[in-house]
């Protein structure tokens, strides 16, 4: 009775982890990276057509301070949101790029040149860290102060979507305005320089 026993024990210690082991799927133990971020649209984005009106540097005054931005990251950050808007996909809980309102009696925005008012405009945010907002809209990312505003156009033809720059705005005040027309507080805008 005592060589089963052994036996029996034997046979549990040096195997049942073997067993137990075998047992578990390998991918439950994996430790899984984040899902990869991948745009739909893979045509060509191009620079604003009116890049030639965007200055060299431009500097943000905003609530939480001052940040510039080289003329190639206000350009990239223009191409980076309509690579978004292109896709049908966006960024963060802020959902951008979306339309910019410009909210008369709250913000004090002009638009470049060549920028359409009359059409939608959109908002997508420049990161003072110099990155570009990438990811979906779970992404927790302090998109900050600063945006880009931007036109654009798919040319079906050729695959690319064609931009245009509308001005770099910031949200300069700590205060809020009421909106006049639904009394929701906003956060004003206006123009970086």
């Amino acid at each position: 009775m005592a060589s089963r026993f052994i036996t029996l024990l034997f046979f549990v210690v040096a195997f049942l982890p073997f067993s137990f082991a075998r047992a578990l799927d390998a991918n439950a133990l994996a430790v899984r990276a984040p899902p990869v971020f991948t745009f739909k649209f893979t045509g060509v984005v191009n620079a604003p057509s009116n890049q030639a009106e965007i200055p060299a540097s431009q500097t943000c005054n905003s609530r939480a301070g001052a940040n510039t931005y080289a003329k190639t990251a206000v350009i990239d950050a223009v191409k980076q949101g309509a690579r978004y808007k292109q896709s049908g996909q966006v960024a963060t809980k802020g959902k951008y790029p979306h339309v910019f309102a410009n909210t008369p009696g709250v913000d004090t925005v002009t638009f470049e040149t060549g920028c359409n008012a009359n059409a939608d405009v959109f908002e997508f945010p420049i990161l003072n860290t110099g990155a570009l907002l990438s990811g979906g809209p779970s992404v927790k990312t302090n998109v900050g102060t600063d945006r880009v505003l931007f036109q654009m156009s798919f040319d079906s033809a050729n695959n690319e979507v064609d931009t245009v720059y509308c001005g770099t705005i910031t949200h300069s005040s700590q205060n809020t305005v009421k909106d006049p027309k639904t009394g929701k507080p906003l956060q004003p805008f206006s123009n970086c320089s």
